[in-house]
């Protein structure tokens, strides 16, 4: 095996990050918390198992029906129906013919031999004992018959794999084909019980744990709870009494039974009492049942699935049959003493009788109309021998209540006693006396436990069970986790309650074929008999050993894996291989081997080149079949050139301009041959290849210069005569190198290195060293985040991160790159484990790997030639080499190469970037390319960082500190507002003048200085909070950014924007809410306390910390819409009107008026979003809450009370308080930045 399983692998985890497809889906769509209407949703690594299919018996139509609704159905793979009782199989029509269900269904043979009949039976009963005006019928008769064959039956003991699902049914002792599950999905054991029984009865098989499996889930039920079953002995005495009490006083004994299950094995019991006892074998047992007779037969046909005490009576049976010569009478279910009543037509209602009939709940049907018939006299008794479903009658009748209702009676008599309202139901006196023997074949509370602890599974889902029950069930199982080494986790989810329970797995891969007879050498560190000494010893040498590594073909067929070799496909896999080679071919009349050659390895670097001479006569081969050349009188050499590009596709140029390409397809293999073709079609076109192509001679840009001109006098010939063509900085150049490496290596590949060469700073990701994946690069030059800080510095974006705390080295260094016109000192290229790095300066390439490094080297040189830069244009003949910037003695910034003198600048100057000067002190910014993605490759170059500016937490600080002063002045400057509206919230009746009448009525009642109550806590609370808000959402909006990039970022700035404000103001709401509740109290009753210190400390003290937060909720609600609506709109607004207005050439004034407008219409706008918030604070905190009333229920009641219109009282107050104060609040948060010289966070707004 490739991969073993640990012990306890399927072992549920919960410290570690759980993947979404190990994790185990429970739905309950029935049965959870309840008995009725079983219905359980499986779902593991994509397959889904529904178990059971029932309906509630105590309900009708729809609300009988599990919560389909809730599922999608179509998604099942297997249906496995446990019995056939109706609260496990009742629905499984309405599944198979009314719902979009796909799967295939299982059950039992017996199951399904009785299922037909007793849904059919079932049907029928139900149309005729109800009213047919309110029945709705989910299902007919017609749709169980037509469904009934897509119903497949299989044997207990036998494993059945179901789209990648392995089933086995074992005998649960419930009823006759009853059956417990066993799944196992992607090696996932689950046990799945039904109803189950463990006592040894008269005719059924007990339940057992499956032999020598491991179970990792148990589903198990949970009918009894913890309760106990009386003996068997004893309730069987017990029974037998009660009936013959009955009997002796001339009455007659109802025993509602299910018409299969149970009812058998009370037959038998009664049979064997009857037979013991002569004195009452005059007195007759019927059993009263449509199926009665349908019933037996499939009981008769299916002994041999029962215990070995029905089949021994079978075979005594048998034998007196045989003896007697009656061949009709000689089955174990041909009973002596008991009589098959169909219907009750043929029942001579005289004298006293045993009567066992169905349904067992009694809710219509022969049961419930012999009730109604018998209830009346004091003689007769019903003795309840099953499970009572809670809403029954069966339940009902054993509270012995004084009348039940007339249901069937009703329904065959149709009129109504004289004073009877058409819809008061009739209701029968019940004077017969109610008994309960439970006969059910449910396990006890002793016996499901001792099953749970024998069956040992991790994880025990609880269900089929009322919710106390249950309760105390799983109590007691947790109770024994103290016990355990590893606790056990128990589960009883309630219905549409969807529970998830991570499994985590190893892959485990079987090898075969060839590659099984190959044993790979274990390493010395592995070996398990060395000791700690000998393998730390050997740890270099293990290091450093070479492991052979067994290669082949993974095959996944559902969940099983195997290994095996290509050329085993076929006996292993039953797959065939088949190798198909690709040509094509295509005529390039304009370009020639050299120019083919030039392109190739501009993209792909290093190519193999093979030559092939061959003779040629008139245009054809001379060459014959035989091997002999033709005689012929001028033969003519021609030679064919075959370049093989990275080992696998052949380029094999031929006379006359043709081309053939030729590789053998695969994945891998068709790409790199796409790009092979793209680069051919476009060769001829290129602008780099008309270049490539051209005779060799001096592109002197001034307008006379020789070849061996020197550098300096060059330079000054640029800066005195430009050419008119020439690109005016170098910023461009190095956008268009850069986006010429993300063309060639992938986007996220290339990124840019903030740090300079040989740093002795050490560079950061979010204050965290940054790793690199090539040993051999310094981790000093590691690249910075994608994302950080960010100005802009002649239209290249300059980044560094600001967490990197430059040495004065690092600086003076950068400032020398800057003022040559390099934004970044270099780029970093990763390639799978592999770093290459492009020093700017002199275009130097690092790397480890020698064949990245000679391939990065080919791009970037072919990057400078193919750029667009005007240069020399000759043609290359040689290696190209390494390129410097270098700067004039003005200033200005050229491109010369290190192993050519001045004089030969010129004349032997191939393709590169062209000299060229750059003053980048006094060049203007360059404007948009058109190219949008050459814009954004010039925006990703890097950014320059001021070494002076605040950065890490010096800068969010100042931000923080910026959002304290707005909030607190904005915030206390409006509290005579606030005092006003709180009042208006908090007492409509008495202020409801409106804004100004109200602070009419405030001064008139309790002066002046009543407006300004509640500043003390207004300003300390505000000041707190608006350091956390904004602070809080400069600091998220940057890590958003960092995390997912800034074009990312950018495109979905909205969203960074929301998030960000949500995250910040729960913080700030943290801080805020204790001195909010404080304010509220001190405004809402001003005799509450003098002042913050007073108002604070006697909440504190009367009504603990709790109650500062008891607005927690309420405030959240409030304030996390007010500001994510205040910062988005704010950040749209300012958008919208740098779009219109240049930012850079506006004044510091105007940005403040710009700021205002913008902050007054986020004011609007969050006002009004969060006014049903605010209504509901101000309640909440008004007053303490009722004893254990919880603030939810609190929030309902405020909620009721005010209704949609009370929750939009004093909006106008609110509206032109929160749009000023917020308006102010922008305004003076970005006059404080900028005193502080915190110029802003990062921006990502698309503006002018």
């Amino acid at each position: 095996m490739a991969a073993k399983r640990k012990a306890g692998a399927m072992a549920p985890e919960d410290d570690d990050p759980i993947d979404p497809s190990d994790e185990l889906m429970f739905l309950c769509l029935g049965g959870g918390n309840e008995v009725g209407r079983s219905c359980h949703i499986i779902q593991y690594k994509g397959k889904t198992v529904m178990l059971d299919a029932g309906m509630h018996p105590a309900h009708e139509g729809l609300s009988a029906m599990p919560f389909y609704d809730d599922f999608d159905l179509s998604t099942v793979d297997v249906l496995l129906i446990s019995h056939f009782h109706v609260d496990h199989a009742a629905s499984l029509p309405y599944v198979l013919a009314k719902t979009n269900f796909k799967g295939r269904v299982f059950m039992t043979h017996p199951t399904k031999a009785i299922y037909k009949w007793l849904i059919q039976d079932s049907v029928r009963v139900g149309n005729m004992s109800s009213n047919s005006e309110t029945k709705i019928q989910m299902y007919t008769e017609a749709d169980h018959l037509n469904t009934y064959p897509m119903i497949e039956s299989i044997d207990f003991y036998t494993t059945h794999t179901v789209s990648g699902v392995r089933i086995t049914p074992y005998p649960a002792g419930h009823v006759l084909g009853a059956a417990m599950f066993l799944m196992e999905i992607a090696g996932l054991k689950i046990l799945f019980t039904g109803d189950y029984s463990r006592e040894d009865d008269r005719h059924l098989v007990s339940a057992s744990v499956p032999p020598g499996v491991k179970i990792d889930v148990l589903i198990t039920e949970s009918t009894f709870g913890i309760s106990m079953h009386t003996p068997r002995v004893e309730r069987e005495a017990q029974l037998m009494k009660a009936i013959t009490d009955v009997l002796n006083r001339g009455g007659r004994a109802l025993l509602p039974v299910f018409a299969l299950g149970r009812a058998q094995e009370l037959l038998l019991i009664l049979d064997e009492y009857w037979s013991k006892h002569p004195e009452v074998q005059k007195i007759p047992i019927y059993y009263n049942s449509s199926l009665a007779r349908k019933c037996m037969q499939v009981y008769q046909t299916y002994v041999s699935a029962m215990n070995d005490n029905i089949k021994r009576l079978f075979a005594e049976r048998m034998a007196e049959a045989e003896a007697a010569g009656d061949t009709g009478r000689r089955g174990a279910w041909d009973f002596k003493y008991v009589r098959s009543l169909k219907s009750l037509e043929r029942f001579d209602d005289l004298g006293g009788c045993v009567m066992l009939a169905s349904p067992g709940m009694m809710q219509s049907g022969t049961s419930r109309e012999l009730l109604e018939r018998w209830a009346p006299d004091p003689r007769n008794g019903v003795i309840i021998t099953g499970y009572s479903v809670e809403g029954t009658m069966a339940k009902q009748i054993v509270h012995e209540p004084d009348q039940i209702p007339a249901i069937m009676t009703r329904t065959s008599n149709t009129a109504r006693r004289p004073g009877q309202r058409e819809n008061e139901q009739t209701m029968i006196p019940r004077r017969c006396t109610v008994q309960e023997y439970s006969f059910a074949a449910h396990v006890d509370g002793k016996e499901n436990m001792e099953f749970v602890q024998e069956v040992g599974a991790p994880v025990v889902i609880l269900v089929h069970g009322e919710k106390g029950n249950m309760t105390r069930l799983k109590s007691k199982l947790l109770s024994f986790n103290a016990q355990k080494a590893v606790p056990t986790k128990i589960y009883s989810p309630a219905n549409c309650e969807e529970l998830r329970i991570p499994f985590k797995t190893d892959k485990i891969a079987k090898v075969v074929g060839k590659l099984a007879s190959i044993t790979p050498p274990v390493p010395r560190s592995l070996t398990p008999g060395g000791s700690e000494a000998d393998q730390s010893g050997a740890k270099q040498e293990t290091e450093g050993e070479k492991v052979d590594v067994i290669s082949g073909v993974l095959i996944q067929n559902d969940f099983k894996i195997s290994l095996m070799a290509p050329e085993d496909l076929k006996e292993y896999a039953g797959l065939t291989t088949t190798t198909i080679l690709c040509r094509q071919h295509i005529t390039l009349s304009a370009a020639g081997v050299e120019l083919i050659r030039w392109a190739l390895e501009g993209t792909f670097g290093a190519i193999k080149e093979t030559r092939f001479n061959d003779a040629a006569l008139d245009g054809k081969t001379n060459g014959a079949e035989n091997g002999h050349k033709e005689e012929a009188d001028e033969e003519v050499n021609r030679t064919e050139v075959k370049f093989t590009v990275m080992d696998c596709v052949g380029v094999l140029v031929k006379s006359g301009g043709r081309v053939e390409v030729e590789w053998e397809g695969n994945v891998i293999n068709d790409g790199i041959a796409d790009a092979v073709l793209a680069v051919l079609f476009t060769v001829e076109s290129s602008p780099a290849a008309v270049r490539q192509s051209s005779k060799q001679h001096s592109h002197n840009h001034a307008s006379t210069a020789s070849d061996d001109i020197s550098a300096t006098k060059f330079a000054h010939r640029f800066k005195d005569k430009p050419h008119p063509h020439r690109t005016p900085d170098p910023s461009t150049r190095l956008a268009r190198l850069f986006l010429f490496l993300e063309a060639q290596f992938g986007e996220e590949a290339v990124r840019p290195i903030t740090l300079p060469r040989n740093s002795t700073t050490t560079a950061t990701t979010n204050g965290t060293p940054a790793a690199t994946t090539d040993a051999d690069t310094p981790s000093s030059n590691a690249p910075a985040p994608e994302t950080t800080s960010t100005t802009e510095r002649h239209g290249i974006t300059e980044s560094y991160s600001a967490d990197d705390q430059l040495s004065a080295e690092d600086k003076q260094e950068l400032k020398r790159l800057h003022n040559l016109g390099i934004p970044v000192p270099g780029v970093e290229i990763k390639f799978d484990r592999f770093v290459a790095k492009v020093w700017l300066e002199d275009l130097d390439v690092e790397c480890s790997n020698n064949a990245l490094r000679a391939r990065v080297k080919a791009v970037v040189e072919r990057g400078v030639e193919t750029g667009g830069y005007p240069d020399s244009g000759r043609k290359r003949t040689g290696p190209v080499p390494s390129t410097k910037l270098l700067t004039n003695s003005d200033g200005s910034l050229i491109f010369v190469c290190p192993s050519s003198t001045p004089q030969s600048l010129h004349s032997p100057l191939p393709s590169r970037l062209s000299s060229t000067s750059a003053k980048m002190a006094t060049s203007p910014p360059p404007t948009a390319t058109g190219s949008s993605k050459l814009d954004a490759a010039k925006a990703k170059i890097g950014a320059k960082v001021d070494p002076t500016a605040p950065t890490g937490a010096n800068l969010y600080a100042r931000f923080a500190f910026a959002g304290a002063v707005c909030c607190s002045v904005t915030h206390g400057a409006l509290t005579p507002v606030d005092v006003v509206k709180t009042r208006i919230q908090l007492d409509p009746v008495t202020y409801n003048t409106g804004l100004i009448g109200g602070f009419r009525k405030v001064i008139a009642n309790e002066g002046a200085g009543a407006v300004w109550t509640g500043f003390g806590p207004t300003a300390a609370g505000y000041f707190l909070q608006g350091a956390f808000k904004f602070g809080g959402y400069e600091f998220f909006k940057q890590q958003a950014i960092n995390m997912v990039g800034y074009e990312a970022a950018s495109n979905n700035r909205t969203a960074v924007y929301l998030a960000s404000a949500a995250v910040a103001e729960f913080f700030a709401d943290v801080a805020l809410c204790p001195l909010e509740a404080t304010r509220i109290r001190l405004v809402g009753d001003p005799t509450f306390a003098n002042g913050l210190v007073g108002g604070f400390t006697k909440i504190l003290k009367n009504e603990g910390v709790g109650a500062f937060y008891s607005g927690f909720g309420p405030i959240l609600f409030k304030q996390v819409p007010y500001t994510m609506a205040k910062f988005v709109v704010f950040e749209k607004v300012n958008e919208f009107v740098y779009t219109i207005v240049d930012k850079s050439k506006t004044s510091s004034s105007m940005q403040t008026v710009y700021n205002l407008g913008s902050g007054l219409m986020a004011g609007f706008a969050a006002a009004i979003i969060s006014q049903p918030a605010d209504t509901m604070l101000s309640r909440i905190n008004k007053t303490k809450g009722l004893p254990g009333e919880g603030t939810t229920s609190r929030l309902i009641k405020i909620a009721k009370e005010l209704g949609l219109r009370g929750s939009f009282g004093g909006i106008g107050a609110r509206l032109f308080m929160v749009g000023t104060l917020t308006a102010g609040q922008f305004a003076i948060y970005g006059d404080i930045k900028k005193a502080l010289g915190a110029t802003g966070g990062v921006e990502i707004a698309k503006t002018n």
